[in-house]
This record gives C-alpha cells, structure tokens and sequence, in this order.
C-alpha cells in the first residue's frame, strides 16, 4: 500500500514487464527496490532458462517463458494495469496487438515507436493519456534533455538517474569566417556558435554493470514514466 497526498492509502498499481534479458531484469529489480507505486507481479519471456525468469521466480513473480500469449493465460492478467515492453521492435508490434486488445497501457523500451516519443523530464505531461509511449533510445534519453535545457535538465534527470552528470561546464565557441567550421558530409562551411556538452551516465549497478550507463538510463526513463503516469503528475 501506498499514500495519496493528502495521506489517504491507495494500491500500488500492478505491472509487468516482457523481456526477461538485461534490460527486463534491471527494469523488475529497479522496481523492487525504488517504487512505492508500482507493484512488479509478473515477468514474461521467451527463454524458459533466462536468468530474468530464474531471478523473477525467486522474487515470487508469475512468469512465463511462452511470450505474450502465455501472459495473458496468467492468473494477474486482469489484475496488471502497465506493461513494459523490453523485448524488440518486431516483437513489440505484436505484443502491443495483443494487449490493446485488452486495454492495457503499455512502456515501450524498443525501437518500434508505436507511441509517442517520450523522454520523462522533458515531455511527459504533454502525453500523460497515451496508452502506448516509447522511451525513444538511450542516447536520446541522454542528449535530449540537455538539448531542451543544458542545467535545469541534467538536476532533474539526475533526479531519477543519479550517474547522470555533466564533466565539464557547458562549452560555447565562436566560430568566424577567419576560421569556419568545415562539415564534408554537408559540403559547407558553419560560421556561428558552437556548443559542446560534455556528459557522463554512470549506471546505479542494480543488475547491470555500473559501467552500462547507455542502458542504465532506458530502465531508469522508463519507471520514472511509470511513476509519473501512475501518479497523474510529474514526480518531483
């Protein structure tokens, strides 16, 4: 159980996650450890020896190694209200098929990009209603919070991703004709300002190595959107 605001309890929301590779896994052990929204009860896979089922089971999880399919046959089907999706794109277009049908709403953490791009500190409010909406990529999770707002962004991003960091401060340079920025692939000049970030992800090492920072961010974006649609508002 969980506390509204205004100190009323209310139900952690049920959630399960499909893919039960590195991605999935750090996912369900993140929302173990940090969530008082989210209830992780199930994890679906494909992989009846995967390490993600093994560790889920120990966990008390229903799992299931028959897919989609086999998750919609368990017994918290009814009860799951989101679902991450950490599988692929291909696999994804189906999964998500099936669990329309169903009205589930769903996180997508692969590339198929059936929903809206979201990228939780910087426009998740402006899709808070969408069923479906996918965290874009791992270098977009890191690069498009700075490009939204250098500072502000990186404080609340290592609000939920604590090794996000900036090396350096912001670096600006002007670039004149004396001495044009020469780009090939374009074949042209760039006379302007250019702005150099220098930025570093350091991963919590729930499951994954302190050192997968790139894949760090994507579990981390995607329970942050969790909590912040469960929560009807930005998660501060």
């Amino acid at each position: 159980m969980t506390a509204t605001a205004d100190g009323v309890a209310s139900r952690a929301v049920k959630v399960a996650i499909i893919g039960s590779g590195n991605i999935g896994t750090d996912l369900m052990i993140k929302v173990r450890r940090l969530s008082e929204r989210l209830d992780v009860v199930a994890m679906i896979g494909v992989d009846p020896d995967s390490d993600g089922l093994a560790r889920a089971r120990r966990f008390g999880l229903e799992t299931t190694s028959s897919g989609v399919e086999g998750f919609v046959g368990l017994d918290c089907f009814d009860d799951v209200d989101l679902v991450f999706d950490a599988t692929s794109a291909s696999a994804h277009l189906h999964n998500d098929d099936v669990l329309r049908d169903h009205g589930k709403r769903v996180i997508d953490l692969t590339p198929a990009a059936l929903g809206p791009f979201v990228v939780p500190s910087v426009n998740l409010t402006d899709h808070a209603d969408a069923r479906n909406v996918n965290m874009v990529t791992c270098g977009g999770q890191a690069t498009i919070p700075i490009v939204a707002s250098v500072h502000e962004m990186v404080e609340r991003v290592a609000g939920y991703v604590p090794g996000y960091r900036l090396k350096q401060s912001v670096q600006v340079e002007r670039i004149t004709d004396d001495d044009p920025l020469r780009i090939p692939q374009l074949d042209r000049k760039f006379v302007g300002m250019k702005v150099s970030v220098l930025l570093e992800v350091e991963g919590a090492a729930h499951y994954l190595p302190s050192y997968a920072g790139n894949l760090d961010i994507m579990t981390s974006a995607a329970l942050q959107t969790a909590e912040w649609l469960v929560a009807g508002t930005p998660v501060r």
